[in-house]
């Protein structure tokens, strides 16, 4: 399996989220529940304690259950599962009916697929490591988990 994939499609979905203010909270590895505590604030170097905390944990299982909320309200929960085919790396969510958020939650969720899989045919190959630090500013670590 490509892992840097799955790392780089998960960072590439959190991030767009996290934009619009919905985060994740809470991750399932299919063992434990992991409550994220890492602050949700972007540095100067583009790192945010909170998505990679919940990246950190996404990666180290095949798949897992994420929750996401906006001011503190639930809006969806997410099941991501590393390999699947670009762009489907969330393979299926439900949401919160009463908490219209979520209906940002899927456009955005959409439009991040839509963008990664564009991206990943535009540049017809799968991420060539100096590619993704320049373009993205990601890690060895990021990159190769």
């Amino acid at each position: 399996m490509n892992y840097a994939r799955f790392n780089f499609e998960i960072v590439w979905l959190l991030k767009r989220l996290a934009e619009r203010n919905i985060i994740p909270v809470l991750v399932d590895d299919g063992g434990e529940r992991h409550e994220l505590v890492g602050e949700n604030r972007t540095d100067y170097l583009g790192h945010n304690a909170r998505l990679d905390e919940a990246t950190d944990i996404m990666m180290s299982v095949d798949d897992s259950t994420v929750w996401f909320a906006k001011d503190g309200k639930h809006v969806a929960t997410g099941y991501f599962v590393l390999g699947n085919e670009p762009g489907v790396i969330l393979a299926d969510y439900s949401y919160d009916p009463n908490n219209k958020d979520h209906l940002l939650f899927e456009e955005i969720t959409k439009k991040a697929s839509e963008e990664f899989v564009a991206w990943t045919e535009l540049n017809n190959k799968f991420f060539i490591p100096e590619d993704l630090e320049r373009l993205f500013g990601l890690s060895d670590e990021e990159i190769y988990g």
